[in-house]
């Protein structure tokens, strides 16, 4: 069977400044999201450097997102349409907060062959 999760990454090394703990909960959480809304096929993540940024992408096969709600998502309690219930809401809120706080940038976007990519863009520091 084909990995349920792939992985891509740069072969230079990638170093941001931050919170280690708070850094990992906002990965877990795009990750987790992903397996659990993100359709059946492989999830992809992928580490690269853009323009002097730590670029980290999530990208799965699920249904998307409408365009109305691609912001709305990073309110606290606030659940995608259609979501299935069992979640609070408090997710991608949490997420945004902590790459926020990190001087970084979070975006969904839709997959033109379905699904949503989720970016963070975080500032790089010097090895």
């Amino acid at each position: 069977p084909a990995p349920r999760v792939q992985l891509a990454m740069t072969a230079e090394p990638v170093q941001v400044h931050g919170d280690a703990l708070l850094l990992r909960e906002a990965i877990k959480n795009l990750v987790d999201n992903a397996l659990k809304y993100g359709g059946d096929g492989p999830l992809q993540i992928a580490l690269t450097v853009e323009s002097g940024q730590a670029v980290l992408t999530i990208a799965d096969h699920g249904a998307g997102i409408a365009a109305a709600h691609a912001e709305r998502v990073f309110e606290r309690f606030a659940r995608g349409e259609g979501a299935p219930s069992g979640g609070a809401g408090l997710g991608l809120a949490i997420v945004k907060r902590v790459v926020d706080s990190h001087g970084g940038r979070i975006d969904l976007s839709n997959r033109p062959q379905g699904g949503l990519i989720a970016t963070i863009r975080l500032p790089r520091s010097s090895p």
